[in-house]
């Protein structure tokens, strides 16, 4: 769309002035086209918005609007999802999904302030999540890690019917690979048997890693799922 303010197109069509070629292309580029802007309104559901190439933006937001760089971007994805981008940056701050999901990103670390009270159904630990067989073996959750760590795990194991089923809260912690330290809360239901345990693992050069298991055999394809939470953003490994 042409650039052209409104005092520049009424001297081009002034009193005894004869607009040109270009002067009447700046006219048009000046007004909204339906279809090659994407761009509509209605009274029912107000402003319309479509992306007019693969890359989805639909939107800029900027301090001035002749500024080389935007403020904001909002795109539309393929999968119908919403994302707002830092002025350029290619990956999205914040997504918001077909599907209601809300997805909040800065170069692949989450970051949320909220100044206030927050209520939710529950809370899904995102740092590690997996699931490993319910076979009394000990199994990695995650690698081996240098430094101090502190994790907030929850996981649970049982099929329906079968009146096996353990589920444990825990919070796990060491520094270094020295005094680790484990706090087990657990319930079960049927023999003690089929709680869940975790230990620290002790790897080279004072690394250290989580390991879980169930403290018997469930059976065949029946899985320990389970959750975790990092507890602690601060990095003792290096300066920064």
């Amino acid at each position: 769309m042409a650039k052209t303010n409104r005092k520049t197109l009424k001297e081009y069509f002034g009193k005894g002035k004869k607009p040109d070629h270009t002067q009447f292309v700046d006219l048009i580029d000046s007004m909204l086209n339906v279809v090659d802007d994407g761009f509509n309104k209605s009274a029912e559901r107000g402003m319309l918005l479509s992306p007019l190439n693969d890359d989805g933006a639909v939107m800029e937001i900027r301090r001035n609007i002749l500024d080389g760089v935007p403020a904001w971007i909002i795109s539309l994805g393929k999968e119908r999802e919403l994302h707002i981008h830092r002025g350029e940056d290619e990956k999205a701050l914040v997504t918001l999904c077909a599907d209601g999901t809300i997805r909040m990103g800065d170069n692949g670390k989450v970051k949320l302030q909220v100044n206030g009270s927050v209520q939710a159904d529950s809370f899904v630990g995102g740092h590690m999540q997996g699931k490993v067989p319910a076979n009394g073996l000990w199994h990695d959750i995650g690698g081996m890690e240098y430094g101090c760590l502190a994790y907030h795990i929850v996981a649970a194991c049982g099929l329906k019917w079968k009146g096996k089923y353990a589920i444990a809260d825990v919070t796990a912690m060491n520094c270094f690979g020295q005094h680790p330290r484990i706090w087990n809360r657990r319930s079960w239901f049927g023999t003690r048997f089929n709680k869940i345990q975790f230990r620290w693992r002790r790897g080279e050069g004072r690394t250290c890693g989580l390991q879980v298991r169930t403290s018997s055999n469930y059976g065949e394809d029946v899985w320990l799922h389970y959750r975790v939470s990092s507890m602690l953003d601060m990095d003792f490994v290096t300066k920064e």
